[in-house]
């Protein structure tokens, strides 16, 4: 099921950037009305925008001044700092990593890192049932500890349509956040958002082989 719907989704990015406007493509998931859903049943959607959203803006020059500052893609020094520290990492092998960052707006954002830099359009099928093999590994882990939680997936891509694609410095990456707790006063008066428990010890529930 999830091969089917990762080679979907790949499909419909490549109809979406033979469009010469369009810089960015937004692909997305959102379970239960608590995570934004605005239809029941089960359903993903794609927004094709012709500028680059501030996030993914701010992503590609933070990528950008690392490269230019170490040398080498910010990605590839993150896998091999997260592996070395091991406590954050919940899946590990050959093409993919999967960890809670250190730092997460949400609590409990986590995110399947691909170790290849290539561009999402042309991801090998034979990785895609890789891919999915691990993330229904990854939803039942979710599952045991969340329970039927609302959830946001979403895909961070290459821009497309672009000169300056970022190619040999930016790693496609998926996150999947659940959305246990609203924001309260404090994180939205102050831009500071406050994690209630380690990305250490989630990553230890999470933990799969």
């Amino acid at each position: 099921e999830f091969y089917y719907l990762l080679l979907m989704y790949k499909n419909r990015y490549i109809d979406f950037k033979e469009d010469k406007n369009i810089k960015s493509i937004c692909l997305f998931k959102n379970y239960l009305r608590q995570a934004g859903a605005s239809l029941m049943h089960p359903h993903s959607q794609i927004i094709s925008l012709p500028f680059i959203p501030p996030i993914l803006k701010k992503e590609y020059e933070a990528c950008e001044e690392f490269y230019e500052k170490m040398g080498i893609n910010m990605y590839d020094n993150l896998i091999e700092e997260e592996i070395r520290y091991e406590n954050r990492v919940i899946y590990n092998d050959d093409d993919f990593l999967i960890f809670i960052p250190e730092v997460c707006r949400f609590n409990g954002d986590t995110v399947i890192l691909f170790k290849d830099n290539t561009y999402f359009s042309d991801i090998e099928e034979s990785k895609l049932k890789i891919l999915s093999a691990i993330m229904s590994k990854l939803f039942k882990k979710l599952y045991s500890e969340y329970g039927n939680c609302p959830f946001n997936l979403y895909l961070h891509t290459h821009p497309v349509n672009e000169k300056n694609d970022y190619k040999n410095k930016y790693n496609v990456h998926i996150h999947i956040v659940p959305r246990k707790f609203n924001f309260g006063g404090f994180e939205l008066s102050t831009g500071v958002y406050i994690s209630s428990e380690s990305s250490d010890d989630i990553a230890k529930r999470l933990k799969f082989d």
